[in-house]
């Protein structure tokens, strides 16, 4: 961004730790994830990854405020990833975890102490009935 530019950007906060989890485990979510995998095989022309042989798992690690998104392996198996005529096996476990994303929560407090961190100043704010999650209007703070 450049000196004076404004960025809109939404925020979750930390809420109550179940209804977090909740939000993720929706019909959709686990549909729309899972999807990776199946594009990730369209990227790499090849079939590394057979979706039936995963689920999703979703845990929110209160403490830092971050919920965290895994494939599962539901089972022992072995990945055969070729390249350039060689070929890669990668074994993984039953349960063994491969990261997907993370999406971090935020306090007010937390926000705020991000935006002066990143020279961010924040111009309006816009909090639902919920009071879940922040629209923040920012403004990128000149430089001196």
């Amino acid at each position: 961004m450049n000196d004076g530019d404004n960025w809109l950007v939404g925020i979750d906060r930390r809420n109550d730790p179940k209804d977090i989890l909740s939000a993720y485990n929706t019909p959709l979510h686990p549909e729309f994830a899972m999807n990776g995998l199946s594009h990730a095989n369209r990227i790499l022309e090849q079939q590394l990854f057979d979706p039936g042989n995963f689920e999703l798992f979703g845990t929110y690690d209160e403490d830092i405020g971050r919920y965290e998104a895994y494939y599962r392996s539901l089972d022992s198996q072995e990945l055969i990833y070729a390249l350039n005529g060689r070929r890669m096996r990668i074994y993984l476990g039953k349960d063994e975890l491969i990261h997907l994303w993370d999406s971090y929560k935020y306090s007010p407090e937390e926000s705020a102490e991000l935006f002066q961190n990143t020279k961010m100043k924040r111009i309006r704010q816009w909090t639902s009935r919920s009071k879940r999650f922040d629209m923040h209007l920012l403004s990128k703070v000149l430089a001196n």
